[in-house]
């Protein structure tokens, strides 16, 4: 059995429109919370959620809308927003939290394989529901599911988006070529968590639904901390969506690995807002060089002019190629050492 999970974005309650918003945007693979209060769950299920029963398990999020055609009826449509996967699900006093892995977007038709489980056209009783889902998987695609829910009285008017890429930007003799970069889950903090690789360069692809509002900021990326460096967005506009492009580069400076990388509305917008954890880890192949230099950093402090050939350094000056030798090689070590600390999570 899987479940379903209900949620109706009114102006009273401003969270709910950002959580169908970033439900949209975010790629398949992260992570998203979800919490509820008990009022709104089902009894027969409160239990078994706060045991983690229902891990692995498919969940359908729904969207309750108020259609054009229906203005007076806050719950005139169901639309399908995403497919997930619940990781877990916990109490926190009378409220449950559910971690959610998020899969492809779910299509119309899927929703009539639950609608025995669905009230339509009544408000449901309850807003996290069991259903007789079965647990195979599906293949929805994005389709227009931006532009129905953007069209229905709650959402009318906000700035709908979705991150295309995020990958990492490798370069080769042959060619260019990229990597997609997965968000993990920090227990810790609560925020997905993405591991990026100091020395290497980013970039984040964001599509925006309303491509004829674009040339106005309507999406904005910030970032803090001190290893990123963050290049002006790249705009294309097409008939209708635009795509707007940020590269970045990540350095490990004298600082913890952390930073933080807010995705969210620009002034006077109305955006979901993606927020993630980075977590910035030494260089590829970090302590292979953290190795060579420091072998190299020995071989100079024990160098001796009779591994020379006879007459190469004349034995009036050999104690003193000795002794600089002895000097290079520490103070090289000491420079391997500085800057390899510098790079070592948890920083210095």
């Amino acid at each position: 059995m899987s479940l379903i999970a209900f949620t109706w974005p009114s102006d009273e309650r401003p969270l709910y429109k950002r959580d169908v918003l970033n439900l949209l945007a975010l790629r398949q693979g992260w992570y998203y919370t979800l919490t509820y209060s008990q009022a709104w769950v089902d009894p027969d299920i409160w239990t078994d959620l706060g045991n983690n029963r229902f891990a692995g398990r498919w969940l359908l999020v729904v969207l309750c809308g108020n259609a054009p055609q229906t203005l007076n009826d806050p719950f005139g449509i169901y639309l399908p927003i995403r497919w997930c996967r619940i990781v877990r699900t916990t109490h926190i006093g009378d409220v449950c939290q559910l971690i959610l892995e998020l899969k492809q977007r779910a299509p119309e038709q899927e929703l009539e394989r639950c609608s025995c489980a669905l009230p339509i056209k009544d408000q449901p009783r309850s807003y996290l529901i069991n259903s007789p889902l079965s647990d195979s998987g599906v293949e929805p695609t994005w389709g227009g599911q931006i532009a129905q829910a953007l069209a229905t009285q709650e959402l009318k008017g906000l700035v709908g988006f979705r991150i295309e890429a995020f990958d990492q930007h490798n370069r080769s003799r042959k060619k260019a070529h990229a990597e997609p970069v997965t968000a993990g889950w920090d227990d810790l903090s609560g925020y997905p968590e993405v591991r990026l690789r100091s020395g290497s360069t980013y970039g984040i692809v964001v599509r925006i639904w309303d491509g004829q509002k674009a040339k106005e900021p309507l999406v904005q990326l910030k970032v803090s901390g001190n290893h990123l460096t963050v290049s002006e967005r790249l705009l294309r506009l097409f008939s209708t969506e635009a795509q707007l492009t940020y590269l970045f580069a990540a350095e490990r400076r004298y600082a913890a690995e952390f930073s933080t990388l807010v995705l969210g509305p620009a002034a006077n917008q109305q955006a979901g807002e993606i927020q993630l954890l980075l977590r910035i880890g030494p260089p590829k192949h970090f302590w292979l060089a953290i190795a060579a230099g420091l072998g190299v950093a020995s071989a100079l402090t024990q160098f001796d002019p009779s591994w020379l050939p006879s007459g190469w350094v004349p034995s009036a000056i050999a104690p003193i190629v000795k002794a600089g030798m002895r000097t290079l090689g520490l103070l090289f070590g000491a420079i391997v050492l500085w800057r390899g600390f510098r790079r070592l999570p948890g920083g210095l």
